[in-house]
This record gives C-alpha cells, structure tokens and sequence, in this order.
C-alpha cells in the first residue's frame, strides 16, 4: 500500500513537470513546482515506510536502487525546472522525455519490489502454516501421550486400592469359614490401612469371644457332669435305704 503510494506520487511528479513545461505565466510555474515538491515530501513518507517493512535482503538492494533513481529523478526535475524558467524551450522535450524514462525505470523496479515482497509474504505465510501445522501435530501427541499416562496412571490407582480389598475379601472368607487366625496385613495410614486395622481387632474380639465362650460351655458341661454323679450318688443312697426299710418291714412280720 505504501509502495503504491510512492509510485503514485513519482507519476504525480512527472505530470506536475508537464504541466510546468506548458504553463504561460511564472505564477503557474511555482504553482507546479511546489506542487512538485508537495510530492517529494509524500513519496519521501510512504517510501521509508515500505522500506522499514522489508525484511529480505534482495528487496532491500532493490530499494537502494529505487531511492537513488529518485534522486536521479528529483535532480532531472530541479533541472527542467530551471529550463523552463531560463526560457530554454528546446531543451525541454528532451529532459521531459527522460523524466519518462526515469519514472518508468523507477515504476518497474518497484512492481519488482512490490511481486517480490508478495512472495516473500506468501512463503512466510507459508511457512507460518507448516510451523502451525507442525505444532499441532506436537499438541494432539502431547494430549493423547498425557491421555495414555492419565489411563495407565487410573489403571495402577485402581489395582493398588482394589489389592487390599481383594485381600479384605479374601481374609472375611477365611474367617466364615471358621478361620480366626488370619489377619489383614497392611502398613498405611490411610483409609484402607485404617480399614485393616479395624477388621483386625473385630477378628480378634470375635477369637476371643469364641474362646470365653468355649470356657464358659466346659464349665457348664463339668458342672453338669458333677450334677450327674450327684443325682446318681444320691438315687443309689435312696435304692439302698428303701432295700433296707424292706429287709426291717420283713424282720418284724
């Protein structure tokens, strides 16, 4: 756009030259010729701005070659100026035609200037697609990497806490079945370890309670059996003093 500019004013430029070869009056002349200048000053503008864009080092010799033709063409300017206020006429078509010639030097070199900074945009752009391209490619495997460690890392969370309930399970078995000895073995402070740790103290209280009361049933079953004696003892006495009430009924007959 600012290249665009530029050109447009060096155009500006040499028309304004034009006009000063054909004005009458030298009121109409230095009308043109600040006109001209008005157009140096905005060429001058635009023409570093395009400069501090560029970044490639061809475009960069290309705009020293454009800036010192304007240089050239400014001076060739400044000359015919001079021409036509000196009243020299028959010079005036010959430095006109080489303003031509000068600003079309100067129109070419910077449509060069202007296709190449387009392709050095569209290899940039370019560029800038691969490396986007490139990084999400890097992105979706670092999610799906992220994603695979996430599943194992569930997968080994699941087996370490399913293992000590496993284990609970397994010990609760061996205990309906009448197993008392067996305890659940688990060094960790944590839910599961207090979990352990109380299924171990009810096994323990259910062993001991199993113990009193087996105690508690041979103490009754040897009170019962010292019962039993007794009862027999004492039915043998009875037999024995009823045989003897007997035998004395029958000595006094």
């Amino acid at each position: 756009m600012h290249l665009k500019g530029a050109e447009l004013e060096v155009l500006h430029s040499v028309n304004y030259m034009r006009e000063a070869a054909s004005a009458t009056s030298d009121a109409e002349r230095a009308r043109v010729a600040e006109s001209v200048l008005k157009a140096r000053a905005i060429f001058d503008t635009e023409f570093v701005t395009f400069r501090n864009s560029i970044v490639n080092d061809d475009n960069l010799a290309r705009t020293a070659q454009v800036q010192g033709l304007y240089e050239e063409l400014a001076a060739a300017e400044d000359s015919l100026l001079h021409t036509i206020t000196s009243r020299q006429t028959g010079e005036v078509k010959a430095q006109l035609d080489a303003l031509g010639q000068k600003s079309d030097a100067i129109s070419k070199l910077m449509t060069k200037l202007q296709e190449t900074k387009l392709l050095v945009m569209a290899e940039s752009a370019a560029e800038t697609r691969r490396t986007y391209e490139a990084s999400r490619r890097t992105l979706l495997l670092l999610v799906l990497c992220s994603m695979l460690v996430a599943m194992l890392a569930g997968f080994g969370l699941a087996r370490y806490l399913a293992r000590p309930l496993i284990r609970a399970a397994e010990v609760l078995e061996q205990v309906a079945q009448g197993d008392f000895s067996v305890r659940l073995s688990l060094d960790s402070d944590d839910e599961v370890g207090r979990m352990a740790k109380s299924l171990n103290r009810a096994i323990e209280g259910m062993r001991r309670a199993l113990l009193e009361v087996n105690a508690s049933s041979g103490e009754v079953t040897g009170a019962a059996q010292q019962l039993a004696s007794a009862s027999e003892r004492l039915a043998k006495g009875a037999h024995e003093q009823a045989s003897s009430i007997e035998e004395t009924a029958a000595s006094l007959v």
